[in-house]
């Protein structure tokens, strides 16, 4: 994202599921914080 979010998120995290083709997205303030995502 170019900007920040309202909430101060600067990047976003995608993870999808290849077999279920489910996903679900984070709004991340830093990228080190993916982590705790996974």
């Amino acid at each position: 994202m170019e900007k920040d979010s309202l909430g101060g998120s600067k990047y976003l995290l995608l993870i999808v599921d290849e077999a279920s083709g489910c996903m679900k997205g984070f709004c991340l303030r830093a990228k080190s914080e993916s982590e705790d995502c996974i």
